[in-house]
């Protein structure tokens, strides 16, 4: 009878600590996945450059967290030809409303041109991308208004 007591005080031990190390880490994987950031993309627009050696893309993304969620549009260029490569050209903070997002059109073969809210927040990445030319246009073009706004916000002047 007391060899089988050794062995089930040696098997709860051994279950105890198994326990012990396991738990933490399951409580700690709880955790992060609450905490986390949940990345969503939807693309909302497909545009073929004239020649067709570029497609254009704005998308939307949604990035949710615990305690705040952030939209953003995005405009980038994917080659059609080889080498393939995806270029970031632009983003803008939308706030989830549909009104702040950017408009992207060709207006040469070579030029996108990327219309944008004149009170918006840019991230700026390219302005040139393999012989295409990014023309930005805010929309009303109030350079004043603009600038002023962008001081009020505390962010520095742009000057695309």
């Amino acid at each position: 009878m007391r060899e089988h007591r050794a062995f089930f005080r040696r098997l709860a031990c051994a279950l105890g600590l198994a326990a012990l190390v396991t738990m933490p880490a399951l409580a700690t994987w709880k955790i992060c996945n609450a905490i986390c950031v949940c990345h969503t993309r939807e693309v909302l627009a497909r545009l073929p450059s004239p020649t067709g050696a570029w497609t254009a893309i704005l998308s939307e993304n949604t990035a949710e967290g615990l305690l705040s969620t952030a939209f953003s549009a995005d405009v980038e260029l994917i080659s059609r030809e080889r080498p393939y490569r995806s270029i970031a050209v632009l983003g803008v903070d939308t706030h989830g409303r549909d009104n702040l997002r950017p408009g992207i059109a060709w207006s040469a073969p070579d030029v996108l041109r990327v219309t944008v809210p004149n009170l918006s927040v840019l991230r700026l990445l390219n302005r040139h991308a393999d012989g295409v030319q990014v023309d930005i246009q805010f929309d009303p073009d109030d350079p004043a208004a603009r600038a002023a706004w962008l001081k009020q916000m505390g962010l520095p002047t742009d000057g695309p």
